[in-house]
Parts: structure tokens; sequence; C-alpha cells
């Protein structure tokens, strides 16, 4: 009895087997079919700029948002002391591409939205005509070629107005009023002043505690 049991299950074993061959070729074919989950879509925040955008000042926007957003990817880097001609300029440049490429390695594998761009820089186009005559245009351009290089036209700019109490009051408005002029040219793009938050000695670099202010203030602005 038990040999003639032994061989009905072998019978058995062998009909069964095209049809543990058929399933196993639907799984494979639905494998790279649209019906299997894809990757979570994620809002992108990037945060950037000079010596004033500070990792505080980024680590604070970065902490305030992932609060309200948890599935967020944000994004800081800063080149302290450096003109807007270094991330673009006609095209882009150095740290622009450092930039936005940290951006790409971050975002590899996700379906992701562009959903802001946090902004604190100006402060060393104020000293050459060359600089701040073309610094609407460059940043124009700046945002331009985000959109294009993240097929993106839609995100927010979070802008930072610069201020310096240790220069030329005219060079310093001079990029005031640019800047305030893009905020007000544009419904996307969102300013706030940082004119009246404490800064060190120098008269130029804010304070630790208004790093982390500014930071707060434009989230609770913004958002």
């Amino acid at each position: 009895m038990k040999k003639v049991l032994n061989v009905l299950i072998f019978i058995g074993g062998i009909i069964a087997a095209p049809f543990w061959v058929i399933c196993l070729i639907i799984i494979v074919m639905f494998s790279s079919c649209d019906i299997l989950p894809k990757p979570e879509e994620v809002n992108v925040y990037f945060c950037g700029g000079q010596s004033n955008a500070t990792p505080l000042w980024g680590e604070t926007i970065k902490n305030r948002i992932l609060e309200k957003d948890p599935t967020a990817i944000v994004v800081h880097n800063w080149h302290p002391a450096q003109h807007l001609h270094k991330w673009y300029d006609e095209e882009p440049k150095e740290f622009y591409i450092e930039d936005m490429g940290i951006v790409k390695d971050s975002i590899k594998g996700f379906n992701y939205n562009i959903a802001g761009f946090f902004w604190f820089q100006g402060e060393s186009d104020i000293h050459h005509s060359s600089t701040y005559d073309n610094y609407e245009k460059r940043f124009y351009g700046f945002m331009n070629q985000i959109s294009e290089d993240f097929n993106d036209h839609d995100f927010n700019v979070y802008m930072t107005v610069i201020f310096g109490s240790i220069w030329d009051r005219y060079k310093v408005d001079y990029i005031r009023n640019v800047q305030e002029k893009m905020i007000s040219d544009n419904n996307n793009y969102y300013g706030i002043d940082s004119i009246v938050y404490d800064r060190k000695e120098d008269g130029v670099h804010l304070l630790f505690e208004s790093q982390i202010q500014i930071a707060n203030d434009m989230i609770n602005q913004f958002f």
C-alpha cells in the first residue's frame, strides 16, 4: 500500500508541475507591471547659499519641514563668501553641479516633487557692478536650470533678503532691491528680510540664535 501511495504522489507531482511553471511565469511577467507598488513620491527641498546659509540654519529648516512632512527629502549645502556666478552664469557652474548633484543622489529610486528652494546669498555680489548688475539675470537662469534638470516648473522659492551694516548702503540696497523685486514679481517667490536679525560684530554674519530664529520664521511664514 505504501509503495502504491508513493507512486500516486509521484504521478501527481508530474501532473501538477506545469501548473507551478505557469504560476512562476505569471509572477515574473507581473513583477515589472504597474500593479506592483511604485517608489514613494516625496517632496524635495534644497537649502543653500553662502556664509549665512549655515549648517545650523539648514538643519533648523530641515527639522521643521520634517515635522510637517516626515517623508520629505531636505538637502543643505553652502559655499561661504561666494558670488552667484559660481552657481550660474549663462550655464551651470561648479556649485550648481555640486549642489544639484547631491539632490540627484538623494532622490534616486523615488518619484519626487521639487517643493521648495531656500536661498540665503548675495552679500558677496554687492562689491562689483559686474556681479550686482547681473544678479537678477543669473538667479532666474539658476532657477530655470533647476526646472529643466528636474522637469519641475512649479516649485516655490524662499529667499532671504540680505543686509550688511559695514558696507556701502547703496550697494547693499541694490541687491536688496533686486531680491525684493523678484519676490514681488513672482507668485511662487517668498521673502523674509534679514535686516531685523542680530549679527556678529562684523555686521554681516548672523548670531547663532539669529540663524535659528530666521529659519524658524521662514517656516512659520511660508508653511
